[in-house]
């Protein structure tokens, strides 16, 4: 009896050592599984403020690219809210609410995926507080990628797509009410004279309720090719409008163009313009603008010294979203946004508020009709940065009373110096004599037959 439990008593305890060596291997096996299948894990703190629960978190944006299906995963750490999830095959990105900072700080982060561990360390640093005014609007460009008529055309049915998306979001909150603004006013001119009576009542009403932001610039034109009075005839037609709508144009875009004369200031200023926002296209030769320049606002002040006029050059240019298509549009907003906000924050940018320029896809492209839902279900996510769809106007005129005392001033001018300006010399040399024989035209009918005058058809010669 005694020996039949004696050999039992082995065969247990061999049994149990054999089924540890067992587990042990089946762990082993199942950890070297699941690390041959995780191929990424990345660790992203973002410049980003969530709301959760009443209280804010630090975001960290945690990437894992995993060969698998269905397996779970546990993100821990004591600077931060756990979370459990499932990983799908491919691209996993997940939001770890980690704890504030008042100051640099290292974190740990444990990620276990079924029972293999991951340990990783990142850096957190305090939040900048940041609201981004985003600018909607469509670069007029023709014949780069249309003809006359198309573009025309184009801007005619946008411009009836973005007062239906104004009044369809008309109800979500103030920040995400859509708003567009007009890129020269070309492009108003094209619509006023296609549309209906009903059609151009609805646009005057949608522009003196502030939702489409009316510019003074006639076109993108090359300031620093252009003489006083073209400068001065540029913004014609806004007073124009401003007498047809009983509005006041406070505000310029330039777009895609690579020099500014200080000519423009006083052009400008003494037609009660009081804002230039300029975005320049991606030509290389601009790098050193950008690099002096961008997202650095500043009074910029006339050679006579008499008229100063805010201006802000922006770093995304004006196609950060341009030649992408709807779908892709959807998935880089957030990291672009986010993007962008880092640059500044390293490049020790001063200011809360930022101007972020928005156009999509190509020039002449679609208005983005899910901007306003984008913002509207960001800033319920997000504390900081905060989305406002703005005008130039609005968003300007906000600055400079928040920040009008810190706004450095600066004379002088951004010579025009991109090569192809010059290859047009014969067309050039024909629209100086044409200009200066309109002021003599002008000058003459002033002095000898004032009252003959043709001011329309004057009007029509200069655009």
């Amino acid at each position: 009896m005694i020996k039949t439990l004696y050999i039992s008593l082995i065969f247990l305890i061999f049994y149990s050592c054999n089924i540890g060596k067992i587990d042990m291997n089946i762990d082993k096996q199942t950890n070297e599984r699941n690390k041959e299948l995780i191929k990424k894990i990345e660790i992203l703190p973002k410049p980003g403020l969530l709301k959760s629960d009443g209280g804010k978190y630090q975001l960290v944006k945690i990437n894992i690219n995993y060969l698998g299906n269905g397996d779970s995963v546990e993100i821990i750490s004591e600077e931060g809210k756990n979370l459990k999830s499932i990983l799908k095959f491919g691209d996993n990105s997940f939001d770890f609410k980690a704890f504030t900072v008042k100051e640099e700080k290292e974190i740990i982060i444990n990620i276990k995926i079924g029972k293999k561990e991951n340990t990783k360390t990142v850096i957190l640093k305090p939040i900048d507080k940041r609201e981004i005014h985003i600018l909607p609007y469509t670069n007029v460009n023709i014949s780069r990628t249309h003809s006359l008529d198309e573009v025309e055309l184009i801007y005619y049915e946008n411009i009836k797509k973005i007062m239906d998306y104004i009044e369809k979001t008309s109800d979500n909150p103030q920040a995400s009410q859509y708003k567009w603004n007009v890129d020269v006013l070309w492009a108003v001119e094209c619509f006023l004279n296609r549309a209906n009576i009903k059609d151009k009542q609805r646009f005057e009403r949608i522009v003196k309720n502030g939702k489409i932001g009316m510019q003074a610039l006639y076109s993108n034109t090359l300031p620093g090719m252009s003489s006083p009075e073209k400068l001065y005839r540029l913004i014609d037609y806004s007073k124009e409008l401003e007498k047809q709508f009983d509005i006041k144009i406070k505000s310029a875009l330039i777009t895609d163009i690579p020099g500014y004369s200080a000519e423009i200031i006083p052009s400008l200023i003494n037609n009660g313009v009081n804002y230039f926002s300029v975005g320049l296209n991606n030509d290389n030769s601009n790098d050193s603008i950008l690099i002096d320049w961008d997202d650095k606002p500043f009074y910029w002040v006339s050679q006579s010294g008499e008229e100063k006029l805010l201006t802000w050059i922006t770093k995304n240019r004006h196609d950060l979203f341009q030649v992408i298509d709807d779908e892709t549009i959807s998935k880089t907003r957030e990291e672009k946004l986010f993007n962008y906000c880092q640059t500044l924050t390293d490049s020790k940018y001063p200011y809360e508020m930022i101007q972020f320029r928005y156009t999509q896809k190509n020039n002449a492209g679609s208005p983005d009709l899910n901007l306003a839902d984008f913002v509207k279900n960001w800033n319920k996510k997000y504390i900081s940065p905060k989305l406002v769809i703005s005008t130039s106007e609005s968003m300007l005129e906000k600055f400079e009373k928040s920040n009008k005392n810190e706004i450095p001033v600066y004379s002088g001018e951004f010579y025009p110096y991109r090569k192809p300006i010059y290859s047009t010399t014969k067309e050039t040399i024909l629209n100086r004599k044409t200009m200066e024989k309109l002021l003599q035209t002008d000058a003459l009918y002033t002095i000898i037959k004032p009252e003959s005058y043709f001011p329309d058809e004057m009007n029509i010669v200069w655009k």
